[in-house]
């Protein structure tokens, strides 16, 4: 198993900071990343937590379907 599968937020999951949901493109740790938000525009170093915010990972398989087919 790779480190990048170990990660708390892996490539290609989802979560949600604040009140938008972005999927993980490219994680190196579990501090910063590449993400994607719905429209697909990229945000390269992106923090996970930031000024007491954290970013929830999303597992609810339903979740990640509905956003699966919103993501343009």
């Amino acid at each position: 198993m790779s480190i990048k599968n170990e990660l708390k937020y892996p490539e290609g999951s989802y979560i949600k900071w604040g009140n938008e949901y972005l999927k993980v493109i490219n994680n190196i740790s579990d501090y910063t990343g590449t993400v994607m938000d719905m429209c697909g525009d990229i945000i390269h170093n992106f923090y996970f937590n930031y000024a007491g915010d954290v970013a929830e990972l999303i597992t609810d398989e339903n979740k990640i379907s509905e956003l699966e087919n919103f993501i343009k």
